[in-house]
């Protein structure tokens, strides 16, 4: 194995070290979005949270939890939303 070969498993590998909870955090996405899918907003939302609790940079979570705060109470979440767009580093602006 080549050291080329083995940087990408050393990155995945130091994430996990650095964020310890994002594979808690992932298990915790996509239960939420199987709740989500099912229209229970409410407990999907505390579901991404809790994702978004072990893993803070967990963009999937955070989209989920807009989107779910967005479908319970028919409202924009402004600073999530801008979270959102900062994380994926993007020049869009609000």
């Amino acid at each position: 194995m080549t050291v080329m070969n083995s940087e990408p498993k050393l990155g995945r590998l130091i994430g996990l070290v650095e964020f310890s909870g994002a594979t808690k955090s992932t298990e915790k996405y996509r239960f939420a979005l199987e709740l989500y899918k099912q229209d229970f907003f409410d407990k999907a939302q505390i579901q991404f949270e809790k994702s978004i609790e072990e893993n803070p940079l967990n963009l999937n979570s955070m989209v989920g939890l807009y989107l779910s705060k967005k479908n319970k109470s028919k409202k924009t979440d402004l600073d999530l939303l801008n979270t959102i767009i900062r994380l994926t580093d993007s020049d869009f602006t609000l």
